[in-house]
């Protein structure tokens, strides 16, 4: 600290100086005419103390201003630093697992969006006043897809039923389709007929109406066209048996969470952040107030 130093040694020179003031009975000291004069030089050796130690100040301040703005700059860096390692955790890591697991990153990309969307309309589900059911009843139902279908697709079982009702199919409506895509039309179409259903049962049991059910027929019918049309595109290894499964239990996790947030009753949620209590007794304070000032008569 260069410059609380330098303010160090001007303090103790205006000591010194002031101390070693010549004294009247000295053959060089000037004489002092009066009691103000001798005033006026201890006056003037107190305002350059003063200002030795006001410079001494400044100096030793903005020594420990620029230290701190260094402190806080490096720590500002590190803050920074640990911010881009969590956000290269976040993008790497989804795309190392899918090249890992299923060998490609694009089914890393694909199931780290849909699992980041998912937990987006968990979140807003929840902070909108969600029951606990409302929030992990769609997880679970995308986990049980995701085991159900995974394991359809990897036996070869679903395969096997979707061929089963193209040769069906076939034979009783006399119409050859190309090779393959005999399995994919039929496990569309059975997928969508079973995925309506289903759903449609699902509606009836939450919303306790036909009317509020068939709003989920739609959705029924588009993801069971997905995982027929999936069941009968051919052969699936078993990584890709996986992928396609937590493809699709995430989609319905997604739906289903969307589905549980449109039920949410957003009104009610929002009356708790109202201060009530507040608003009623300043009305009633009010009206206390009014009910005794009387208007003045002449």
């Amino acid at each position: 600290m260069r410059g609380a130093a330098a303010g160090s040694a001007g303090i103790i020179e205006t000591m010194q100086s002031s101390t070693d003031a010549p004294m009247p009975d000295e053959p060089h000291a000037a004489p002092v005419r009066g009691l103000g004069e001798q005033a006026g030089r201890v006056r003037g050796a107190a305002e350059r103390l003063a200002r030795a130690h006001l410079d001494l100040a400044r100096a030793e301040l903005s020594e420990i201003a620029g230290q701190i703005k260094r402190m806080v700059a490096l720590i500002g860096l590190a803050i920074g630093l640990v911010l881009f390692s969590l956000l290269l955790i976040a993008v790497g890591l989804p795309l190392f697992l899918g090249d890992w697991l299923f060998g490609s990153m694009g089914w890393g990309l694909l199931l780290g969006l849909l699992l980041s969307a998912a937990l987006a309309v968990t979140a807003v589900a929840a902070a909108l006043g969600a029951s606990g059911r409302a929030i992990w009843l769609p997880a679970l139902s995308g986990l049980a897809v995701t085991v159900a279908l995974a394991l359809a697709l990897g036996s070869d079982l679903a395969l096997r039923g979707a061929a089963e009702l193209a040769a069906r199919g076939s034979a009783a409506l006399r119409v050859s389709l190309p090779l393959g895509a005999e399995t994919l039309t039929a496990g569309a179409i059975a997928g969508a007929i079973v995925g309506a259903l289903l759903l449609l049962l699902i509606g009836l049991f939450r919303r306790r109406s036909l009317r509020g059910a068939r709003g989920l027929v739609v959705d029924g019918v588009v993801l069971g066209a997905i995982v027929g049309a999936l069941a009968g595109a051919g052969h699936y290894t078993w990584p890709l048996a996986v992928a396609n499964g937590l493809a699709v239990g995430l989609i319905v996790w997604v739906v289903a969470a969307a589905a549980a947030l449109a039920d949410v009753d957003v009104s009610a949620r929002f009356e708790h952040l109202t201060p009530t209590t507040t608003i009623d007794t300043a009305k009633e304070t009010l009206e206390w107030v009014r009910a005794r000032i009387r208007p003045a008569t002449r």
